[in-house]
């Protein structure tokens, strides 16, 4: 069984002496901000380029311990369905987009049940994507799909297929189904009764652009004494679309015309009347587009991750929910459960095939749910106090501290490490090391580089530990870090950086010199620097603190810098909250929460502020803040929305991630490992 980490509070002795040693040596962790018409032509997106392409790292283990399973192996272009309250996928490309050969394919079946935490392998077919699935009669029914034939380094042989296979999994067979008239993949398939019908697609017959699209729907009604597929017209000729019913109606969403233009049209097939209608365009990105029927109603979701939904008879979608991890590619599946979206990639990646399985909220709440909890292995050795950033869909963390105790602070306990934690997939991988170790650096991300700042270590091996005012930055695309030429006023850690436009800005924090006899040590900075941009120095912003302040939570919204509790001189809380205002440089009273708190985190999702993690003033001292507190700027005004947090409070970091808010912790003292939470505010 994995470690399971235990909160435990510490006494409030005289208001100040367990903060005194809690941060004496800076233990404490500060506030931060976090602040085509011809698309590609084989059965799948890919990209020739891409944002990152850092490797791989070694395959680390991952439980869900929240939330639906993760898939073992990230797909695209496989066949999903939902029977008997099961869900099941079938084969897919986990491959290098842009480099098709025969080993980038999969033909495992695999099984998830209802409420369940792991896939089940239901064994293999031969190795195929762009296979459809649906469900008829209590059996599962494959058709099409395209194989590829050619080895690594070979010119792409990429053949369509014709097969139709037919899946009973009381028996855990598959026996063969009538064969497609023409072999047929980058199509999708839905069932409307007994009668499976098929829509888009086309037919490859070597290289990625050899393909003949399909102008014929088909459908084959399974109840008949011996079935056999009709053709009918379509309306269009497109593949890499959605095709599901709903209210007992066909339903053929967005994809790529034979032209290569990217189509939002919609038709409709009403099988009664054996007619085509046009329905409403399809209002997001709608290549590699999933759909499903819900009930009567269509839902539909494209890269851009906004769900749609189409009622019977409407003459426009309306945006129905978001995906926290939208992707294209991928499938969208009705289970007991709710609505699963499943697999795929997000855009034109070179990361992993996202492996979450995402239950989609379409109707909405107003209460705080966890989504997702996920426990994994970790290559790295820092449990806490790293330089972190989120950045489009990857945590970027170095440097920190290899200890969970509060006075670790030898030479061999700061590190330089740095990794990336890809979210979709949640593979690590490996960056360059900071060029320093060291930790509680400020971080940001400004026009494609992570700016890190300041923050506590030994400037030599044997020399005692201080703050720093270095400025460090990592280009994303070069994947390596440099020394700015410019750095800060003094040094400083523990401070609040905030992004406002291009600017950076530095809010309070500590100038810590074991060379400077006594209190004079500890010498809180008032005085608030700006850096015009990612390459500019630190100055003097003419603007100071109204009092001292360290180990805040911070963030900037709306034009305003928040900061809410901390530490200030001689240990002692801060109890007053304040706003400041980036246009007129001026300070405002707002409300502070229900307790003062310590090293927590503020994040900012779309109309409010919300405060998580750290320690707060307890009945009996300093305890573990476990709830989730929403902070209203309009009205000026405090609620709770989460009584506790799924995983330790201290040292716990905080993003806002698609309108979600992502909690990330590695403060295990036994185990090298991270969780990391998803909550729906």
């Amino acid at each position: 069984m994995m470690h399971r980490s235990i909160h435990h509070g510490l006494a409030w002795a005289g208001g100040a002496t367990v903060l005194a040693a809690l941060c004496l040596s800076l233990g404490c962790n500060g506030g931060q901000t976090v602040s085509p018409d011809v698309a590609p032509s084989a059965d799948e997106a890919s990209a020739d380029t891409a944002a990152d392409t850092s490797e791989q790292g070694p395959s680390l283990a991952v439980d869900t311990e929240v939330g639906p399973p993760l898939l073992p192996l990230g797909v695209t272009s496989f066949g999903a369905t939902s029977l008997g309250g099961d869900t099941y996928i079938l084969g897919g490309y986990f491959g290098t987009p842009h480099q098709y050969d025969e080993t980038g394919q999969t033909g495992a079946l695999l099984r998830a049940s209802a409420g369940g935490q792991r896939w089940e392998s239901l064994g293999e077919i031969e190795p195929l994507q762009s296979v459809a699935l649906a469900s008829v009669d209590g059996r599962i029914v494959r058709v099409g799909g395209m194989r590829i034939l050619n080895a690594p380094g070979e010119d792409a042989d990429m053949r369509s297929i014709a097969e139709v296979g037919i899946y009973d999994p009381a028996t855990n067979t598959w026996t063969e189904g009538p064969a497609l008239p023409e072999p047929r993949s980058s199509h999708e398939v839905a069932a409307i009764g007994s009668v499976v019908y098929v829509a888009g697609g086309w037919t490859l017959s070597g290289g990625p652009r050899s393909g003949t699209f399909q102008t014929q729907a088909l459908a084959l009604d399974l109840s008949a004494a011996e079935p056999s597929w009709q053709a009918f017209d379509m309306p269009f000729a497109r593949r890499a679309l959605g095709v599901a019913a709903a209210g007992g109606k066909l339903y053929a969403v967005g994809g790529m015309t034979d032209a290569g233009k990217i189509s939002t049209s919609v038709d409709i097939y009403d099988p009664a009347t054996k007619t085509w209608s046009k329905g409403p365009d399809f209002p997001g990105e709608p290549f590699g587009l999933a759909a499903e029927g819900v009930g009567e109603a269509l839902v539909a979701s494209g890269n851009d991750g906004v769900v749609y939904r189409l009622e019977p008879g409407a003459d426009a979608w309306k945006a129905a929910g978001t995906l926290a991890f939208p992707r294209f590619f991928h499938q969208l599946v009705e289970s007991p459960s709710g609505l699963l979206a499943l697999g795929g990639i997000h855009g034109m990646s070179r990361d992993a095939r996202t492996r979450q399985v995402e239950q989609v909220s379409l109707a909405g709440s107003s209460e705080a749910q966890v989504r997702g909890l996920w426990r994994l292995d970790s290559p790295g050795a820092a449990k806490n106090r790293m330089g972190m950033v989120l950045h489009d869909d990857a945590l970027y963390l170095f440097g920190g501290n290899r200890s969970v105790g509060q006075h670790d602070f030898g030479p061999e306990d700061f590190l330089a490490e740095g990794h990336r934690l890809h979210l979709p997939s949640m593979t690590w991988s490996e960056l360059a090391d900071l060029p320093v170790h060291r930790q509680t650096m400020g971080a940001a991300v400004v026009d494609g580089t992570i700016v890190a700042v300041g923050g506590f270590g030994h400037p030599q091996w044997g020399e005692s530990a201080r703050t720093h005012g270095e400025v460090y930055h990592y280009d994303l695309e070069a994947g390596a870090w440099t020394l700015s030429s410019v750095g800060l006023v003094g040094t400083r850690s523990q401070f609040g950086l905030a992004v406002h436009g291009e600017q950076l800005w530095m809010f309070g924090g500590l100038d810590y010199d074991p060379a400077r006899a006594g209190e004079a040590a500890f010498d809180h900075r008032l005085d608030v620097l700006v850096a015009e941009n990612a390459g500019s120095a630190f100055e003097l912003s003419g603007v100071e603190l109204t009092g001292p302040r360290r180990a805040f939570a911070g963030a900037a919204h709306d034009g305003r810098y928040f900061m809410f509790g901390g530490m200030q001189g001689g240990f002692e809380p801060v109890t007053t909250c304040e706003a400041f205002t980036f246009e007129t440089k001026t300070w405002s009273t707002i409300a502070c929460p229900g307790a003062p708190v310590l090293s927590a985190q503020l994040v900012a999702i779309d109309d409010a502020l919300y405060l998580v993690g750290g320690s707060k003033m307890g009945a009996k001292g300093l305890e573990p803040n476990l709830a989730i507190q929403r902070y209203d700027p309009e009205a000026d005004s405090w609620s709770t929305v989460l009584d506790a947090i799924p995983l330790p409070a201290k040292h716990l970091r905080a993003f806002a991630f698609n309108g979600r808010l992502l909690l990330y912790s590695a403060h295990f003292a036994d185990a090298t490992q991270a969780m990391v939470a998803l909550i729906e505010v």
